[in-house]
């Protein structure tokens, strides 16, 4: 029987000044580096925090008011590297921000003063001897006599702790990564919450190459959408909880701030969109991804199984990750999507009118260039009258139920809506308004009232004409045109932009009146011959032209001049 040798054993060791330099690029960009530093000043308590990147001397400081670190305190933080002293309710836990700036410059000097004492210390910390100790690395600390701590600037410093990164490395990317705008979201979208308990206001200053400073304020972003209600999913792994709001409309998309995602435990939050773009991809819905990135809802989902990874930009894969994102793709399928339809309904909506007033504008061009068309507005029975024009000596019918805007009251179009610049209107009569209210019914406007009198105009309304194939209805008695939203064409004609739907609109309405000329037999035929020949060949000629003729633009011939003809309204009688 052989004995069994005696167990021997081989050292590991490691370059540790190497270790701490690939350890600090878990933190790989400046961004990344700053947002650390601000997230320990946040974890101190401050009130006030104050950046400042200066690009021209290649420094970034940040100081703030917090409770500041003693000298054991820090010390232990230098012996816990990968290993945090912080509470776990704290933003940073693992214990990597205070070397994140190792490898990305120069040198950098961390100064406080802890509360309640006057004293300053200073750690020096020089990225090329760092990385060049292979064992234990000292850091070297001097007392800054010079420096006091006081709440007036003219009396001392305003501030007890001050990080300051000198000489950080420059390239493409840090011009594009400490831009204002970037620079301000992901701040909000990370430490709003902490900010928000902290009172926590950081002051920023960006000086530019040439030496320019643009300085402002970060505050906690705030929630100004429609609360949807507070919903909880529990299951073996945590519960998941989701706040969420509908963004306000602005224009045509929405002004939410986005949907972030964290754990229930922590206030650090990570932006759906990087959310979605991380690991988490694997067990999301496309559905889920495209609906939650529309800008239609703000607010957060925490889960209180997930887990943060040190990188900040994803959690850890497991089951509790996998069961979250079923959690999330299960309300965005049953309670996310009522919402979604409805706010692009509204948005649609919108839409149309915009597009309807932009289109009676032209066409009240042609109704003066044509009065045959006016004529035919002026057989119509009603008409409408706004709110402003309750002297009108009128006999009233009914009152409107959806609002409507007139071309005159609603304002400049829209950029976004009308390609061209407007010209004035050649043939524009000097008639009143209330003669010939043209109007489109939409979410904006007012109620108004059908009369029987002299106001008779036109009216564009817009309804999916359940059960019907028609392309539009044409009341004559009210004189509103409806056209069918859901018919086939209308919906090939939306894909041509707004200038396509504006053509087919202004080409379905004098297609319309100028059908009223018919004899009643003949209508229906001429009405099928448009709608299934004719109109069919224009759509597409109007969505697809422009790519075929490689231009974007329509030829617009020179300005006609002014012509004498008669105000729209009802046609005077012959004597």
């Amino acid at each position: 029987m052989t004995q069994a040798s005696a167990t021997k054993s081989s050292r590991l060791r490691m370059h540790q000044g190497q270790a701490i330099l690939k350890i600090a690029h878990t933190y790989g960009s400046l961004l990344s580096m700053i947002l650390e530093v601000l997230q320990n000043a946040i974890d101190s308590g401050a009130q006030n925090i104050w950046l400042r990147i200066d690009n021209k001397k290649r420094a970034i400081t940040v100081q703030d008011d917090g409770s500041g670190a003693s000298i054991k305190k820090f010390e232990e933080a230098l012996l816990s590297v990968c290993q945090t002293v912080k509470k776990k309710d704290k933003l940073g836990r693992f214990g990597i921000g205070l070397i994140c700036p190792i490898g990305k410059c120069d040198r950098f000097l961390f100064t406080s003063s802890v509360k309640g004492e006057r004293t300053y210390n200073q750690w020096e910390f020089v990225s090329s001897s760092i990385v060049a100790q292979q064992d234990d690395i000292d850091v070297p600390r001097t007392v800054q006599d010079a420096l006091k701590f006081s709440r007036i600037p003219t009396k001392g410093m305003p501030w007890r702790t001050e990080m300051r990164i000198e000489s950080f490395r420059a390239d493409l990317r840090v011009q594009r990564d400490l831009e204002k705008e970037r620079l301000t979201r992901e701040v909000q979208d990370r430490f709003t919450p902490a900010m928000r308990k902290g009172n926590t206001v950081i002051h920023a200053t960006i000086v530019n190459d040439a030496g320019e400073k643009d300085s402002w304020e970060i505050k906690p972003q705030e929630y100004r959408g429609a609360a949807i209600g507070e919903h909880k999913q529990k299951d073996r792994t945590g519960e998941t909880v989701f706040r969420l709001y509908v963004s306000q409309r602005k224009g045509r998309g929405w002004s939410g701030r986005g949907v972030s995602i964290g754990e229930a435990m922590n206030d650090f939050r990570l932006d759906f969109k990087m959310f979605a773009q991380s690991n988490a991809s694997a067990f999301l819905s496309d559905e889920t991804i495209r609906n939650l990135q529309a800008g239609i809802f703000e607010g957060e989902i925490l889960s209180s199984g997930i887990a943060l990874r040190p990188d900040r930009v994803s959690f850890e894969q497991n089951t509790a990750l996998e069961t979250f994102c079923s959690h999330i793709n299960t309300w965005v399928a049953e309670v996310g999507v009522l919402h979604v339809e409805e706010a692009r309904s509204e948005t649609r909506a919108e839409r149309y009118q915009q597009t309807g007033i932009a289109s009676l504008r032209a066409l009240s061009m042609v109704f003066e260039k044509y009065p045959i068309l006016a004529e035919i507005v002026s057989g119509f029975k009603l008409g409408n009258v706004g709110i402003h024009h309750s002297e009108v000596d009128a006999e009233a019918i009914e009152k409107q139920k959806n609002k409507s805007l007139s071309i005159h009251s609603a304002g400049t179009p829209r950029a976004e809506t009308i390609e061209h610049k407007a010209t004035e209107n050649p043939y524009k009569s000097e008639s009143k308004e209330g003669h010939s209210p043209l109007t489109v019914q939409g979410p904006k406007g007012a109620k108004r009232t059908l009369v029987k009198d002299d106001s008779v105009g036109l009216q564009f309304s817009y309804e999916g004409l359940e059960g019907s194939l028609r392309l539009y209805e044409l009341d004559t008695q009210r004189g509103i045109l409806t056209f069918n939203v859901r018919h086939p064409l209308w919906t090939q004609a939306e894909e041509g932009g707004d200038r396509g739907l504006m053509q087919f609109q202004e080409m379905i309405a004098i297609f319309a009146l100028s059908l009223q000329a018919f004899p009643d037999t003949l209508r229906p035929t001429v009405e099928a011959f448009a709608v299934e020949d004719y109109f069919p060949p224009m759509v597409f000629l109007q969505v697809f032209g422009d790519r075929e003729r490689g231009t974007h633009t329509i030829w617009k011939q020179p300005p006609a001049k002014r012509l004498p003809v008669r105000p729209v309204g009802r046609p005077k009688k012959s004597t």
